[in-house]
């Protein structure tokens, strides 16, 4: 039987101890146990092969002395060396967070403001510093008193306009996410930073924790690049909606592997590259757009202070 490793140069043939275990379990893909030059090899095998044709995966390494063969339960896969046992649980497949609420309290910051700092990346990490005064020392303990619905993730909405004889003229301009915050002090003067993400920030800091498959041959179910899309909004406690959209992208369901680590502003990227459409973010909503010729001519605004 051929063994075909995603990344041949990690095991020579000739290094390859003689022992090699597969197991499976039911509802994952087969695993294949293997050892080379003090480690063990624990890989899977890749979506759509088959085991006369196998492409695995590498899917874990750790140190050992020799082969450990597999076994599992309904709850953990088992690892035994002869003298050792590991044991881990089941990977489980990927699932995102339902939708949420939406935003509970607001409060203004208008007329402590010392300094506002955007900078806009279409298609990546947008960041937004807001610099307030703290003087007074109010802004000491967020999540408590007058600053109480501040934390990590409130959502931060930047209005744009202009004050003439005392009447104020402006409207919403983005919405961002609190990512952290900062404080600085020197002789009359203390600050407090907040910094904020948009939603490609939030879903770069999303990242998969396992191999994923999607759309895969034998799948009992397919998905669009439209839904993945919807998903991955939903992993940001959005949702996605559409201004106007392709026939290709509810149609078209692309075979996609998605490696363990990888972001999901990646995938997005990814996804995106394989359809004429585009997607902008109003706050964690995403609206798919399929650009046309006769479409009315839109504007980019970035608010130009530091």
């Amino acid at each position: 039987m051929p063994i075909l490793l995603e990344r041949p140069e990690l095991l020579r043939a000739e290094t390859v101890h003689p022992a090699a275990y597969l197991h499976k379990i039911s509802g994952y893909p087969l695993l294949i146990s293997l050892y080379a030059d003090g480690k063990c090899y624990l890989c899977e095998l890749q979506r759509g092969t088959t085991i006369l044709t196998a492409i695995f995966d590498k899917a874990f390494t750790f140190n050992n002395d020799r082969p450990v063969k597999l076994t599992s339960n309904s709850s953990y896969l088992f690892a035994y060396n002869g003298d050792q046992i590991w044991m881990s649980p089941l990977p489980g497949y990927w699932s995102v967070p339902s939708i949420g609420t939406g935003a509970g309290d607001y409060f203004d910051v208008t007329t402590n403001i010392l300094s506002i700092k955007e900078s806009v990346n279409p298609g990546q990490r947008s960041t937004l510093d807001i610099m307030v005064n703290n003087r007074s020392g109010e802004w000491d303990a967020p999540g408590s008193g007058g600053i109480d619905d501040l934390a990590l993730g409130s959502k931060v909405i930047l209005y744009e306009g202009y004050v003439i004889s005392s009447v104020s003229t402006y409207q919403e301009a983005q919405s961002y996410f609190v990512d952290s915050w900062s404080y600085s002090r020197s002789p009359n003067l203390a600050t407090f930073t907040i910094h904020c993400i948009d939603a490609w920030g939030l879903l770069e800091k999303y990242r998969f924790n396992r191999k994923v498959s999607f759309n895969y041959t034998g799948a009992t179910t397919t998905y669009s690049v439209y839904e993945l899309i919807e998903m991955l909004c939903q992993a940001i406690g959005g949702s996605l909606s559409y201004i106007s959209r392709s026939s290709f992208i509810i149609t078209f369901k692309p075979v996609i592997e998605i490696n363990a680590g990888e972001t999901a502003a990646n995938l997005l990227r990814r996804l995106l590259a394989t359809v004429p459409d585009t997607i902008r973010f109003d706050g964690n909503t995403g609206y798919v757009v399929y650009p046309q010729s006769g479409d009315q001519s839109s504007y980019l605004l970035k608010f130009p202070v530091t």
